[in-house]
């Protein structure tokens, strides 16, 4: 007979320590204060402002060494087909020659060893004319790179003095936007604190303003109650009473203390009918 397994301990999935229930809610963030130049983004926007200058002259000098480099392989191309060409005349001068020179020994009757040193030394004149012509050809090539080299590292040297110059202008620029910047912000402040100062004199008016008609109502008020006790006082505490200072006011004319003396009769009605049926 087969056995049932025991159930297994149900657990929650979402678990929490007491020392995280503890800690919850108790870290708070601390950001430092920034500064001016740090709400304003100083540095980079003059890291930024430099770099556009650097890569700016960094492109008149690429231009500038490409056009030497075409300008400097132009005439090497030409200064080496000019002793190309030399060359050339050369080979064609020295055939000539050659054949020249065997014709005439022949006519005289030159032959053997004279004629074999002959026609080796025009050759070696021939060949110490190529070496001559290849060697100038050589050097005129260098010299024009020469020159372009010299050429690109004077304008390197202007260029970088003038690089120098519009950076640190760059730079002044940069500092002038951020004191005006500055500026600006200061007048803001300081408009901000005029408002904040005049809404304050105005909140502080209106509630004077408030207590004063407090004050002012509460001083009719207790105006009211001093003439109706100072009628009491006098022996109007009956409805006769008041009926006689009624008449004796609209005889007067005061209206105000004909209102007065009717509210008078009116609560004393009211407080003789409470005594009555309050029994």
């Amino acid at each position: 007979m087969a056995t049932k397994a025991s159930p297994k301990p149900k657990t929650s999935k979402n678990t929490t320590s007491s020392l995280d229930i503890k800690n919850k809610g108790t870290a708070k963030k601390t950001t430092a204060k920034k500064t001016a130049a740090q709400q304003y983004n100083l540095s980079g926007k003059t890291n930024n402002a430099t770099n556009a200058v650097t890569k700016q002259y960094q492109g008149y000098q690429n231009q500038y060494n490409a056009n030497v480099n075409k300008q400097v392989s132009n005439d090497v191309a030409s200064s080496n087909a000019q002793y190309d060409a030399s060359a050339k005349s050369a080979a064609l001068r020295n055939a000539v020659q050659q054949k020249e020179l065997q014709r005439q020994m022949y006519r005289n009757g030159i032959t053997g060893g004279a004629s074999e040193t002959s026609l080796m030394n025009a050759a070696n004149n021939y060949a110490n004319q190529q070496t001559s012509i290849s060697n100038n050809r050589a050097a005129a090539a260098n010299k024009i790179r020469q020159q372009g080299e010299a050429s690109k590292a004077s304008f390197a040297l202007s260029n970088a003095q003038n690089r120098d110059t519009a950076m640190q202008q760059a730079k002044d620029r940069v500092y002038n936007q951020y004191q005006n910047w500055l500026k600006r912000k200061d007048d803001l402040r300081k408009e901000n604190k005029e408002d904040k100062r005049y809404k304050k004199e105005w909140k502080y008016k209106v509630k004077q303003n408030k207590l004063d008609r407090k004050e002012r109502a509460n001083e009719r008020k207790y105006a009211r109650r001093t003439e109706r006790y100072q009628v009491e006082a006098q022996g109007y505490n009956t409805v006769k009473g008041y009926n006689k200072a009624i008449k004796k006011a609209k005889k007067k004319g005061n209206a105000r203390e004909v209102a007065y003396l009717r509210q008078g009769k009116r609560l004393l009605k009211e407080r003789n009918w409470n005594r009555k049926h309050s029994k």
